[in-house]
């Protein structure tokens, strides 16, 4: 702050615009942490549909199948 009220009585203004660019704050929460986060929920996302599909594909089908039943006499 010390920098930007020292800069803000620079006559000039050449203080001030060289404070607001080479101010040296942290990135921005979506800059540093987007593409890990988008990369991460995509992953998220497939691996759970994939799981859904293939549960219904393989394992759904098996409980609808009639059950064969062997009426073997032994006489």
């Amino acid at each position: 702050m010390f920098r930007f009220a020292k800069a803000a009585l620079n006559v000039s203004g050449k203080g001030a615009r060289h404070v607001r660019f080479s101010s040296t704050h942290a990135p921005e929460f979506h800059a540093k942490y987007g593409t890990g986060l988008m990369v991460g929920g995509v992953a998220f996302c497939v691996s759970v549909w994939g799981f859904v599909c293939l549960f219904f594909i393989f394992v759904v089908p098996s409980y609808s199948r009639p059950k064969t039943v062997y009426n073997i006499c032994i006489a």
